[in-house]
């Protein structure tokens, strides 16, 4: 199904972020103060940067870091979430289609600035909610109080209008900040789960625009992650697919920088090609070298959950649905739940 209008929502992370897919059939970007514009292709916005550091003892490593965004504070009421607002930017002016996508200025503020982001998103594209196609959220894992936010508003919107939901995994969508790295890339989100663990997947994202988990998203012991990292890495490489790049962001980075090290290493050398000898007389020499790999900052805005690869996914694999069937992806139960779990397990014992 073609989205010509949808909301995004993304409110797993840290940073509440919302994106807005309007107007026509290609994206150009719009502009507003305290906003960056979104182009179609996602790292146009999110732009690689400079390298800042290289470790000695793994040159084809790299650790790079860069700041956020921001996003002026707003106030509405929610009759004007619903209603049709005056047209700033609508189709018949603008006939391309555009991504706009707004990040919330501090952190932690997901309860408070959801609505009155989605409004203003409203505004600037001259639509009223009625008038979307569809509601696409991310689903998780993630903040568990931040997933909860989002599903709840999301169905909630989708309830009050009528208006289809598209459920997003959350570690899916980050390929689309790395799209532009070719066919060949491989991206692991990376995030701190607790508790030792980390919600950790491995994806890459076709030139036929077909999604591969080349490592299914769950909540993984960090070591059991990168061997089932390089066990998909080292298969590929039989079948002739060879993995160029790879990928590691999100706050998991940092918090788990010695186990990925390792893991990196471990991984060895995966891709193959041939030399060809001085002499003619001698045959080729098959050969290996190490996929280029980075690992990027928990500030570099590509470690970052974003409304604008919620909706990018959303467009290309979302599948429609009621509200009622919209439920989030925690990956493991609450601590609360836990806990209470174990505490009636000893009761009972």
């Amino acid at each position: 199904m073609s989205f010509a209008n949808l909301l995004a929502i993304e409110t797993t992370g840290r940073t509440l972020t919302a994106a807005m897919l309007c107007g026509g059939a290609e994206a150009v970007g719009s502009a507003g103060s305290c906003q960056k514009p979104i182009t179609a292709d996602l790292p146009t916005a999110i732009a690689a940067t400079e390298p800042q550091s290289t470790p000695a003892n793994n040159p084809t490593m790299r650790i790079v870091g860069s700041a956020g965004s921001c996003q002026k504070p707003i106030t509405t009421d929610l009759p004007a979430f619903i209603a049709a607002p005056e047209p700033q930017s609508t189709p018949a002016n603008n006939p391309a289609m555009r991504i706009v996508e707004k990040r919330a200025e501090g952190e932690l503020n997901h309860l408070t600035g959801l609505v009155p982001m989605v409004s203003e998103l409203l505004g600037e594209c001259g639509l009223s909610l009625p008038e979307l196609d569809a509601i696409a959220v991310s689903s998780g894992p993630g903040s568990f109080t931040g997933i909860r936010i989002g599903i709840s508003a999301a169905r909630a919107m989708a309830q009050v209008t009528g208006l289809p939901v598209v459920k997003v995994p959350t570690l899916e969508a980050f390929v689309y900040n790395f799209s532009g790295e070719g066919v060949g890339a491989v991206v692991c989100p990376v995030f701190d789960a607790r508790r030792g663990q980390m919600y950790a997947g491995a994806y890459r994202l076709g030139g036929d625009r077909q999604l591969e988990a080349l490592v299914e998203g769950a909540a993984w012991e960090p070591e059991t992650f990168m061997r089932e990292l390089a066990q998909a890495a080292r298969a590929r490489q039989c079948e002739s697919e060879i993995i160029t790049k790879l990928f590691f962001c999100g706050d998991g980075t940092e918090i788990f920088a010695e186990q990925l090290a390792e893991g990196i290493e471990a991984i060895g050398c995966l891709e193959e090609f041939t030399m060809q000898p001085a002499k003619p007389t001698l045959p080729p020499i098959r050969t290996h070298r190490r996929p280029d790999v980075t690992v990027c900052a928990p500030s570099d805005p590509r470690s970052s959950q974003s409304a604008a690869a919620v909706l990018q996914w959303a467009r290309d694999f979302g599948k429609p649905t009621d509200y009622a069937a919209l439920e989030p992806i925690y990956m493991r139960k609450a601590e609360a739940q836990r806990k209470l779990e174990e505490r009636l397990a000893c009761e009972i014992e």
